[in-house]
């Protein structure tokens, strides 16, 4: 009987061995893919908005810095000045952030579609930043971290 129970515990283990390294590259990988969607973000950011007179500098345009060092703490979970019952980028509802609205010139904008005064975004930057928005539903407001229950306690805490 306990020689039966140590080989089912064998083969438990063996299986268990198998099938976590698996799922811990599975968490690298989908994580890869979200950092490198982010640093598209920021190249577009950079090149399109957080530029001179719009999103960058001391005074950015509706208090909304898109320059790679502050744009998360400007965008994750803050209310839209021009529409206050939108979020700029909202994690528990991605389709309905601000953010994307402007670059799409969905209707219910105020003002003009983003970027100001420059040509639409392409279809496919579009689509980056709507991928990007929708990978932050597994963000923390606060700190712009992935949600972990660790994460999720310590803020709780706060």
């Amino acid at each position: 009987m306990l020689k039966r129970l140590i080989q089912i515990l064998v083969i438990l283990i063996a299986a268990v061995s198998l099938v976590l390294p698996g799922r811990s590259q599975q968490r690298i990988t989908a994580k890869k893919k979200s950092n490198d969607n982010q640093k598209q973000v920021i190249a577009l950011f950079k090149k399109h908005c957080a530029i001179s007179g719009c999103h960058q500098g001391q005074r950015p345009k509706k208090k909304l810095s898109l320059e790679a060092d502050k744009f998360l703490a400007d965008l994750i979970d803050v209310p839209s000045l021009q529409v206050d019952s939108l979020k700029r980028i909202d994690t528990k509802n991605p389709e309905k952030s601000y953010l994307l609205m402007k670059v799409k010139g969905t209707k219910g904008i105020i003002g003009e579609r983003m970027p100001d005064e420059l040509p639409p975004l392409k279809p496919e930057e579009i689509a980056a930043i709507e991928q990007w928005v929708q990978s932050l539903k597994s963000v923390t407001p606060k700190t712009g971290t992935e949600k972990t229950p660790e994460v999720e306690k310590k803020l709780k805490n706060e």
